[in-house]
């Protein structure tokens, strides 16, 4: 039961019903965006957004100087941290005017999974001291993936790299790295290299920074995209000097790491729809051949998510049985089986396609209102509207787990995508394929209609990784792993 919901008006008095009656026609008239005019017809004054496919050899800098936007709007409306990159087909939305909402105030970073404040005040040459006291942090050591960090004007201007010694001695330092000392020591702020604090990270002169893991099996983690968000997912980057056993954990769930190529492993994370907001900690534990183990516990930040509500009007029949509890249950349970399990062999390559041509009409995780009742469900997919008889596409390649009809998801088909990623296709009018079957990226699989509970002909589109119910839309925007 969502219990967020409005006090009535009644509370209030004839003047207060009118003022915000007032505010609340106002704020639907200003928020109602504009469909997006094509480049050259665009202006100042228009608003709105449209989608652009990234082309081999674009960039951030290239697309934003198109469309007339910026670097930090386009990271903004695509939920873009400062360590993600884009990738050929990769659809990025573009905000179209009103720039100034995504003015970028100060020089940002985004704290990446294993980071500590001193390595990213010496990746940045910003100092330690002034790293705290603008962020106002406390305890340097409590700071958590995914969290935003102000720096110092210029910060990021001088890469650095940063080691941490087996001893602490700049003479050491720069006879392995090749560098004079007297470059070292200005690096450091020191002037004595004798007197240099043990167990110190010492910045070295280089063109590129490096981050390194204080765990001797553990080369290098990374998480992205970051922070997380409810309701969708992010791939854990793991990086390590020999074969081992890989365990993550998060809110409970283990999670399997899988690995394309020899010593790197990836964890794809799910973050359910109606988790708090809030840090919560992600563990990996490597064990090497020999029994070895290396531990990194990181607070990783979860944010809302921005979803919206939405009330939908059905036949006193559909009500019935979407109230039924048993029906829906013993159709939940179904779906928890045939879309949970973990198969080692990925078999997409790349961003997934949509699966129908068709218009977007409801997103994942908008909360529902069923006849005006109470706003206590969710949409778990994805609606694509489309006539009748549309065709229906696998979006990435994969097996076919099942083609069954059932009475409240219609005419449904099912994929197995590996590593953990299930999809699944609701309300189809035709399935053309059969449990089994290994399917290819843009292989028709049924097509689009209005089968089991359904009020128009539509594609329900529903994702789940190692489980957990995602937004599949983010797997159109963002290339996984």
């Amino acid at each position: 039961m969502i219990d967020w919901l409005l006090n009535p008006l009644h509370k209030y008095n004839p003047l207060r019903i009118f003022t915000l009656a007032a505010i609340l026609i106002t704020s639907m008239l200003v928020t109602v965006p504009t469909l997006a005019a094509p480049p050259d017809q665009q202006n100042g004054d228009q608003t709105g957004a449209t989608i652009h496919v990234v082309q081999a050899g674009e960039t951030l800098e290239s697309i934003a100087e198109r469309y007339g936007s910026t670097v930090y709007a386009l990271k903004s409306a695509n939920s873009m941290s400062g360590y993600d990159d884009i990738a050929v087909g990769q659809h990025l939305v573009v905000p179209l005017g009103q720039y100034e909402r995504f003015h970028a105030p100060d020089e940002t970073i985004v704290v990446n999974f294993g980071e500590t404040l001193t390595e990213i005040a010496a990746a940045t040459s910003a100092s330690l001291d002034e790293l705290a006291r603008i962020n106002h942090i406390v305890n340097p050591a409590l700071i958590f993936s995914g969290q935003e960090l102000r720096l110092p004007d210029d910060a990021l201007n001088s890469p650095q790299q940063i080691i941490a010694p087996e001893r602490s001695s700049i003479w050491r330092s720069a006879i392995a790295s090749e560098l004079s000392i007297q470059a070292i020591l200005s690096q450091n702020q020191e002037y004595n290299p004798v007197m240099l604090p043990r167990h110190s990270l010492i910045r070295l002169p280089v063109d590129e920074p490096t981050h390194q893991v204080e765990a001797a099996n553990i080369l290098s983690v990374s998480l992205s995209p970051l922070p997380l968000e409810r309701g969708r997912t992010a791939a854990l980057h793991i990086e390590i000097d020999q074969a081992a056993n890989i365990q993550v954990t998060f809110m409970g769930i283990d999670i399997p790491a899988a690995s394309e190529s020899a010593n790197h492993y990836t964890a794809l994370i799910p973050t359910d729809r109606f988790v708090a907001p809030g840090h919560y900690p992600l563990t990996v534990i490597v064990t090497t051949g020999d029994g070895i183990s290396d531990t990194i516990t990181r607070d990783v930040l979860v944010t809302e998510g921005n979803y919206s509500y939405e009330v939908i009007n059905v036949t006193d029949e559909v009500y019935s049985v979407l109230t039924d509890q048993e029906a829906v249950d013993a159709e939940l349970a179904y779906l928890d089986e045939a879309m949970t399990g973990y198969t080692p062999e990925k078999h997409w390559d790349g961003i997934f396609r949509l699966p129908a041509p068709g218009a977007f009409t409801s997103g994942f995780g908008t909360v529902r209102s069923y006849n005006g009742g109470s706003y206590d469900s969710y949409h778990s997919g994805a609606d694509l509207a489309a006539p009748s008889g549309t065709p229906v596409y696998a979006p990435a390649a994969g097996v076919v787990v099942d083609a069954i009809i059932l009475p409240v998801r219609g005419q449904v088909v099912i994929i197995d995508h590996g590593w953990g990623v299930y999809t699944g296709y609701w309300h189809q009018s035709n399935m053309l394929v059969e449990p089994g079957e290994f399917v290819t990226a843009g292989q028709r699989i049924g097509t689009v209609g209005s089968t089991g509970l359904s009020t128009a002909a539509h594609l329900h589109w529903e994702m789940r990784v190692n489980g957990v119910r995602v937004d599949p839309m983010q797997w159109v925007r963002y290339e996984f792993p």
